[in-house]
Protein backbone atom coordinates (compact mmCIF):
# COMPACT_ATOMS: atom_id res chain seq x y z
CA UNK A 1 0.00 0.00 0.00
CA UNK A 2 2.76 2.03 1.08
CA UNK A 3 4.51 1.79 -2.11
CA UNK A 4 1.65 2.97 -4.34
CA UNK A 5 1.91 6.49 -2.54
CA UNK A 6 6.13 6.73 -2.62
CA UNK A 7 7.34 7.85 -5.85
CA UNK A 8 8.58 5.08 -8.53
CA UNK A 9 12.46 6.21 -8.01
CA UNK A 10 11.90 5.35 -4.36
CA UNK A 11 9.31 1.77 -4.42
CA UNK A 12 11.39 -1.40 -3.38
CA UNK A 13 13.46 -2.99 -6.49
CA UNK A 14 11.67 -5.60 -8.47
CA UNK A 15 12.65 -9.21 -6.49
CA UNK A 16 11.74 -11.43 -9.24
CA UNK A 17 14.87 -11.33 -11.02
CA UNK A 18 16.91 -12.07 -7.92
CA UNK A 19 14.62 -14.45 -6.51
CA UNK A 20 14.79 -16.37 -9.93
CA UNK A 21 18.78 -15.86 -9.89
CA UNK A 22 19.15 -16.30 -5.93
CA UNK A 23 17.29 -20.26 -7.05
CA UNK A 24 19.24 -20.89 -10.12
CA UNK A 25 22.81 -19.99 -9.03
CA UNK A 26 23.01 -20.73 -5.51
CA UNK A 27 20.55 -23.53 -4.99
CA UNK A 28 17.57 -24.17 -6.13
CA UNK A 29 14.63 -23.32 -3.36
CA UNK A 30 16.35 -20.45 -1.98
CA UNK A 31 14.04 -18.10 -4.03
CA UNK A 32 11.30 -19.21 -1.96
CA UNK A 33 13.11 -19.25 1.26
CA UNK A 34 13.75 -15.49 0.10
CA UNK A 35 10.38 -15.30 -0.52
CA UNK A 36 8.74 -16.85 3.23
CA UNK A 37 8.06 -20.00 1.67
CA UNK A 38 10.70 -22.11 3.75
CA UNK A 39 8.77 -25.42 3.69
CA UNK A 40 8.58 -25.03 -0.03
CA UNK A 41 12.22 -23.87 -0.10
CA UNK A 42 13.88 -26.91 1.59
CA UNK A 43 11.15 -29.58 -0.74
CA UNK A 44 12.99 -28.26 -3.67
CA UNK A 45 16.32 -28.16 -2.54
CA UNK A 46 15.92 -31.59 -0.99
CA UNK A 47 14.12 -32.74 -4.34
CA UNK A 48 16.42 -31.41 -6.73
CA UNK A 49 19.78 -32.75 -4.25
CA UNK A 50 18.32 -36.43 -4.26
CA UNK A 51 17.94 -36.49 -8.11
CA UNK A 52 21.22 -35.27 -8.86
CA UNK A 53 22.35 -38.12 -6.84
CA UNK A 54 20.66 -40.30 -8.25
CA UNK A 55 21.48 -39.45 -11.85
CA UNK A 56 25.16 -38.98 -10.59
CA UNK A 57 25.08 -42.53 -9.01
CA UNK A 58 23.93 -43.94 -12.17
CA UNK A 59 26.39 -42.65 -14.28
CA UNK A 60 29.72 -43.10 -12.44
CA UNK A 61 28.33 -46.14 -9.97
CA UNK A 62 29.13 -49.22 -12.45
CA UNK A 63 32.74 -47.23 -14.31
CA UNK A 64 33.79 -47.71 -10.13
CA UNK A 65 32.64 -51.20 -9.54
CA UNK A 66 34.58 -52.18 -12.67
CA UNK A 67 37.22 -50.01 -11.88
CA UNK A 68 37.85 -51.63 -8.31
CA UNK A 69 37.43 -55.17 -9.99
CA UNK A 70 40.09 -54.65 -12.45
CA UNK A 71 42.32 -53.41 -9.88
CA UNK A 72 41.60 -56.70 -7.82
CA UNK A 73 42.33 -58.57 -10.96
CA UNK A 74 45.26 -57.07 -11.91
CA UNK A 75 46.74 -57.25 -8.86
CA UNK A 76 46.25 -61.32 -8.88
CA UNK A 77 47.39 -61.59 -12.46
CA UNK A 78 44.46 -62.72 -14.55
CA UNK A 79 42.58 -60.70 -17.28
CA UNK A 80 39.11 -60.97 -19.08
CA UNK A 81 37.15 -58.74 -17.05
CA UNK A 82 34.29 -57.45 -18.95
CA UNK A 83 32.87 -53.45 -18.46
CA UNK A 84 29.68 -53.15 -17.55
CA UNK A 85 27.56 -50.73 -18.94
CA UNK A 86 25.97 -47.52 -17.53
CA UNK A 87 22.01 -47.79 -17.01
CA UNK A 88 21.19 -45.18 -19.25
CA UNK A 89 17.40 -45.38 -19.34
CA UNK A 90 17.01 -44.61 -15.66
CA UNK A 91 20.26 -42.26 -15.74
CA UNK A 92 17.98 -40.23 -18.43
CA UNK A 93 14.99 -40.58 -16.48
CA UNK A 94 16.28 -39.42 -13.53
CA UNK A 95 18.63 -36.00 -15.19
CA UNK A 96 15.22 -35.29 -16.90
CA UNK A 97 12.91 -35.50 -13.55
CA UNK A 98 15.56 -33.07 -12.61
CA UNK A 99 15.41 -31.02 -15.03
CA UNK A 100 12.12 -30.45 -14.94
CA UNK A 101 12.18 -30.06 -10.81
CA UNK A 102 15.21 -26.88 -11.33
CA UNK A 103 12.81 -25.57 -14.11
CA UNK A 104 9.71 -25.23 -12.08
CA UNK A 105 11.58 -24.04 -9.02
CA UNK A 106 12.30 -20.90 -11.16
CA UNK A 107 8.96 -20.51 -12.51
CA UNK A 108 7.66 -20.70 -8.82
CA UNK A 109 10.75 -18.72 -7.13
CA UNK A 110 9.49 -16.26 -10.42
CA UNK A 111 5.51 -16.54 -9.80
CA UNK A 112 5.73 -16.35 -6.13
CA UNK A 113 7.86 -13.39 -5.49
CA UNK A 114 5.32 -11.67 -8.23
CA UNK A 115 2.17 -12.52 -6.23
CA UNK A 116 4.21 -11.05 -2.90
CA UNK A 117 4.74 -7.76 -5.33
CA UNK A 118 1.16 -7.37 -6.25
CA UNK A 119 -0.29 -7.41 -3.13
Amino acid sequence: MIEKLLPRRLRPEDQRFIALAVSAFVFPGAGQCMAGRWLIGVAFALGCLMTFCAAAILLFWPPLLHAAAWLEEYSSGSTGLETPGVQWKWFLVSATSNGLLYAWNLLDAWLQVRRDLSQ
